[in-house]
């Protein structure tokens, strides 16, 4: 620990046996990679944002990147990854859960993105499932979180001063339109390149009977088109 006040509020042991732990320091998330011992940090980040924030609980994805999930002010909050399909892109109001990504050796945050509505949404847990898909539990005070094909859609009870326990599943996995405008005269196959964040899975969707999805190669894609008759 440093200066100010320091909290763990999370552990998880990633690849190779590294030891991650998570909390805050000064009112500002972090998270630090430990020595094999437990002896000493050999890596520490932050949260990107100059608000208060703290990490809640990590988790290790499949290809051993860091998951971090917490609370935040919002306020400075720095996007990652833009064209990433993020779910909300502006603080809600009060506090706002966050989700972000890290590399194994913690150089940097990969994407993150916030999740709230207009009073305070915490975020306790995050765990991953095989296809990369992220889940949230915690508690949400606003009426207006973002709830989509809910059992209970709305807040059972609208006093600001309570809550109500939320679980919410984010999509990893990318579904994108092959991006092929036209049909070739002649037909023909290919390869196209489809952003995804790094750990995500792309599934490739045609819109045309004429073009056909074929195999997924990292981000490349192919695909077949039949003859334009």
């Amino acid at each position: 620990s440093g200066y100010g006040e320091d909290e763990i509020n999370a552990l998880v042991v990633g690849q190779f046996d590294r030891v991650y732990v998570g909390g805050s320091n000064s009112s500002r998330g972090i998270i630090y990679q430990l020595l094999a011992n437990t002896t000493g940090v050999l890596a520490a980040t932050g949260v990107a944002a100059t608000g208060a924030s703290t990490i809640t609980s990590l988790a290790v994805g499949s290809d051993s990147g860091i998951w971090a999930a917490g609370y935040t002010d919002g306020a400075g909050w720095q996007f990652v990854a833009p064209d990433d399909p993020a779910p909300q892109r502006a603080a809600g109001g009060g506090l706002d859960m966050f989700v972000a990504k890290y590399d194994a050796a913690l150089q940097g945050v990969q994407y993150n993105y916030l999740i709230g509505g207009a009073s305070d949404d915490v975020a306790f847990g995050i765990a991953l499932d095989r296809r990369g898909d992220i889940y949230l539990g915690g508690y949400t005070r606003s009426a207006n979180y973002p709830a989509q094909n809910a059992v209970q859609a709305t807040r059972t009870d609208t006093d600001a001063t309570t809550t109500d326990g939320v679980i919410t599943k984010l999509g990893c996995a990318v579904k994108a339109f092959l991006p092929i405008p036209a049909q070739p005269a002649a037909g023909g196959t290919g390869t196209v390149n489809v952003f995804a964040a790094s750990g995500c899975a792309i599934e490739p969707v045609s819109d045309s009977a004429w073009l056909h999805v074929g195999a997924v190669s990292g981000n490349a894609v192919s695909f077949t088109a039949d003859p334009n008759p």
